[in-house]
């Protein structure tokens, strides 16, 4: 009586490991990408924020040069 050597390919998830393998890390890159897009878009509107207000910011320091401005054109025509 002869024993067959004959070995069945390992299985997961009912496919031979190397096409499971290939599987599960093509899944885990396409989770990998879905939270970077994810966090781009978080760290997209976070730069839009700071940019508006920058934009308030600057606007603001405008407003108080101008009005320090005025106030020094006033301080020298109330001395003359």
């Amino acid at each position: 009586m002869e024993l067959s050597k004959e070995s069945k390919p390992r299985l997961f998830l009912g496919l031979p490991l190397p096409i499971a393998l290939g599987v599960v890390f093509a899944i885990a890159v396409w989770l990998g990408i879905c939270i970077a897009l994810a966090q781009l878009d978080e760290i997209s509107e976070s730069l839009r924020q700071i940019q508006a207000n920058q934009q308030m910011v600057i606007a603001l320091q405008q407003r108080l040069q101008a009005q320090r401005n005025s106030q020094v054109i006033e301080r020298q025509a109330g001395s003359r």
